[in-house]
């Protein structure tokens, strides 16, 4: 549970198994506000009642998958780059480049491979498993890292056959960010795997008309 504090008022945040917030309550578990989501969270305000209202009344809030949400911009901030929720992708590209997160098939802008019911994406740089995030965020918060990924030097975004996303070392507790940085370089730099010859694999299948 996540707890904001306000000059002298508490709020407490309760969330789902996207770590999406539902409700916040105040000090003596009474309901302040409830939210609700579309697929890629574009938000929904409510009053404790289930009422709908304009906004927020605690300002900026942590809302879907738990990322802050901007209230003048309409966007979420995912540490790397924004997510414009009523699109469904964020605002830039991803920046390790376009195969990077091969859930998204070459797409740089799509978030979490447009599965955002089973993924989420706590550095803006890829989609994990629902039992990882909470992992990934301890590890920032308790490093306090403010690393940002390179951007991909090549402005047109790597192709399959450039290079080809290689698993990455686990990502261990890392004392400051220049470990951070360093695991992610040892990542960046193995050797690309070759890519799957599609053509071939496709040899010997024919179409067939269904429409008859």
């Amino acid at each position: 549970m996540l707890n904001l504090r306000r000059g002298s008022t508490d709020a407490y945040y309760h969330g789902d198994e996207l770590y999406s917030v539902l409700a916040t309550t105040d000090g003596v578990g009474a309901v302040q506000e409830r939210y609700d989501y579309d697929d890629f969270g574009v938000p929904g305000f409510l009053d404790a009642f289930g009422n709908p209202v304009a906004g927020p009344a605690t300002g900026d809030v942590y809302l879907f998958s738990g990322r802050r949400y901007d209230v003048a911009s309409r966007l979420y901030y995912y540490r790397t780059r924004y997510l414009d929720a009523p699109s469904g992708r964020f605002m830039s590209r991803e920046p390790f480049g376009l195969w990077w997160d091969t859930r998204s098939l070459g797409n740089g802008y799509a978030y979490v491979g447009n599965n955002p019911a089973s993924y989420v994406d706590p550095f803006g740089t890829e989609g994990v498993g629902l039992g990882i995030q909470i992992i990934l965020d301890t590890l920032f918060d308790l490093t306090g890292s403010s690393y940002k990924p390179p951007l991909d030097p090549d402005p047109r975004g790597a192709r399959p056959k450039d290079r080809t996303r290689q698993p990455i070392p686990s990502r261990k507790k890392c004392a400051d960010e220049d470990k951070m940085r360093e695991i992610l370089d040892e990542a960046n730099s193995l050797p690309p795997i070759e890519p799957i010859d599609i053509d071939s694999r496709l040899k010997g299948f024919r179409a067939v008309d269904i429409s008859a």
